[in-house]
């Protein structure tokens, strides 16, 4: 009696075992995100970035994928006197928007009509911009966040253009629009 209460024990055990070992096997890891295609030519399509600093990423789909907007950051109501070399990223008088789009980043002021693109990279919650035409051969980093229909970016390092891409990207948040 001993023996077949011992060897049932025992077979229960190898069995709940086998169930444990089959289920752990055929459980799948969440796929990772897949490249929508080859990478650009940046010397035939006219919306792919130069690579100044770094070689472009993938066009693979990152978790701040998105279109954000933003209220002017240029309150004065002065004047503004025309300029031949202007500065990067001036104050805006209009609605600004931000695309961020599997690598690629665009910034469009309405007023006075300004753009800029490069590319990104996330890690986390850090953003890294580089391959900007204003800061060539610099990048910036951010810590980045998405809540409540808002994105916040706050300045970790960026050297690019005496601190007017940060003052740009960080003077005001930016309301999710799309995506």
């Amino acid at each position: 009696m001993a023996l077949s209460v011992s060897l049932g024990r025992a077979s229960r055990l190898a069995a709940s075992g086998l169930v444990a070992l089959l289920v752990g096997c055929t459980a799948q890891a969440p796929a990772a995100p897949t490249a929508r295609g080859p990478v650009p030519d940046w010397r035939v399509s006219m919306e792919e970035p130069y690579p100044f600093l770094a070689s472009p990423p993938p066009l693979i789909p990152t978790p701040i994928d998105g279109l954000y907007s933003r209220d002017p950051t240029d309150l004065t109501g002065l004047t503004r006197i025309g300029c031949v070399r202007c500065q990067p990223y001036p104050l805006d008088r209009g609605e600004s928007v931000l695309t961020l789009d599997a690598g690629r980043w665009r910034l469009q002021h309405e007023a006075p009509p300004y753009r800029a693109r490069g590319h990104f990279r996330v890690d986390g919650d850090v953003l890294t911009l580089f391959n900007d035409a204003e800061c060539g051969r610099e990048s910036g980093t951010y810590r980045w966040r998405v809540a409540d229909g808002r994105l916040t970016l706050e300045m970790l390092d960026d050297p690019c253009a005496f601190g007017q891409r940060e003052r740009d990207l960080t003077d005001r948040i930016w309301e999710v629009s799309g995506g």
